[in-house]
């Protein structure tokens, strides 16, 4: 009896001794909730198959959730598509994805009074085109703000590539632009549209699309997410998070504006899904784990609810 009043002490103790430590945090977080168990008051267009989840307050920002979750602003934004890289849309009362959303940034750097974007680079072992692509929510000017986390490293680099004819801006010059592809099976995608490569003179980009990228394409009336992923061989997944203004649904995509159609890095195994295809046969065609198809296609909803002709990323 005297053993079992000092165990329930012992669990009471630490039980407080928790709870007194998460008061010191920046932000308030949810527990962790399983893959497929979103929160109820989740923001719209944020990843529903995070494994943790925290809940935004008045007065928050989006370095308080970052440096709470100890994650890059690149990721918050990837993992919270609605979210604007001025973050002037974070909303109270809403859960946010703050871990778990598949191919985090494994290497953070706080800003700090004083920093600029060469003393970051030099510090890290980083070219400014590095620097960009791991953080391409950064403008022109890099200008940085104290308490923004930087992803540092690593930057990796598509491996496969095949040549495809494009367009340049102006009509006097022509540039080549490469995309990532690779065999898959059973159903190859190959990009075949023509393109126009990204360059400064770019004045119709989307809101919150990428600047630094390669290739852009300008949408249409009629285009879809997956019309466009077709032409460019490219995953839904890569697209969402290279045009994060776009949200999982594909409901916003706004004709005459210009989206990114390649960035780096982006999925080196695609799938485009086929008529009768569910997720258990496609992880068993692929040796992927239900967890592994979920981290490379964070859209994918509680169900993972197929639709034809969208394209996978598989590896």
């Amino acid at each position: 009896m005297v053993f079992a009043i000092r165990v329930q002490s012992l669990v009471i103790a630490v039980a407080l001794a928790s709870s007194a430590t998460a008061n010191w945090l920046p932000v308030r977080r949810t527990p962790a909730l399983s893959a497929r168990d979103a929160p109820g008051n989740l923001a719209p267009g944020s990843f529903s198959n995070c494994t943790s989840y925290t809940t935004a307050v008045s007065g928050d920002t989006c370095s308080m959730l970052e440096a709470a979750a100890n994650i890059s602003f690149s990721d918050l934004l990837r993992w919270n598509p609605e979210l604007n890289t001025g973050c002037t849309n974070l909303a109270a009362q809403e859960a946010y994805c703050v871990g778990g959303g598949g191919d985090a940034c494994p290497s953070l750097y706080t800003v700090v009074s004083g920093d600029t974007c060469p003393s970051v680079e030099a510090n890290e072992g980083l070219t400014a085109a590095q620097l960009l692509a791991l953080n391409p929510w950064l403008d022109s000017s890099c200008d940085l703000e104290i308490g923004e986390v930087l992803c540092v490293g690593p930057d990796s680099a598509p491996t496969s590539t095949v040549t495809i004819g494009t367009s340049s801006v102006t009509p006097t010059s022509t540039v080549t632009a490469t995309v990532t592809t690779s065999t898959v099976l059973p159903t190859t995608t190959t990009a075949t549209a023509t393109t126009s490569t990204a360059s400064p003179t770019h004045t119709n980009i989307a809101s919150g699309s990428w600047t630094n990228c390669t290739t852009y394409y300008t949408v249409q009336t009629g285009d879809s997410c997956i019309s466009i992923d077709t032409s460019y061989g490219i995953a839904f997944s890569d697209f969402l998070r290279w045009n994060p203004e776009i949200s999982s649904t594909c409901d916003d995509l706004e004709a005459q504006e210009a989206y990114c159609v390649k960035g780096s890095p982006a999925c080196n195994k695609i799938y485009t899904v086929a008529s009768s295809d569910y997720c258990a046969e496609i992880e068993s065609d692929y040796g992927l784990t239900a967890a592994q198809l979920y981290a490379l296609n964070p859209w994918l909803d509680s169900a993972c609810d197929l639709e034809v002709g969208e394209n996978l990323c598989v590896g």
